[in-house]
């Protein structure tokens, strides 16, 4: 059994998606959100689903971190999927709130 086989067979044998449902894909831009994607695309139809891709910029890594959303980007739409891209600057966000309590 292949790959696309057991993605649909324990899709189904879950219940983790039903006809006519809207499915939010995050995809970082790594293979394994890249690869799950592609099969969910694949699927789509048979399925009866419409897709839709997330993916964030956390801003950790600079440039290379807006090369993954640009990638993200053109893989959604080589795949006809709208994609909503965001940033948001978490090491920012996590030094004016993150409180250290001193532990040892």
């Amino acid at each position: 059994m292949g790959v696309l086989e057991k993605v649909r067979h324990e899709l189904a044998r879950h219940r983790m998606i039903e006809p006519g449902q809207l499915v939010i894909v995050g995809v970082s831009g790594g293979p394994d959100s890249i690869v799950l994607l592609h099969i969910l695309s694949q699927l789509k139809d048979e399925l009866g689903i419409s897709l839709h891709v997330a993916h964030l910029n956390h801003m950790f890594r600079g440039d290379e971190a807006k090369g993954d959303a640009s990638f993200v980007e053109q893989v959604s739409s080589s795949l006809g999927v709208p994609c909503t891209i965001e940033e948001r600057n978490v090491p920012d966000y996590a030094g004016k709130r993150v409180i250290f309590s001193g532990c040892r």
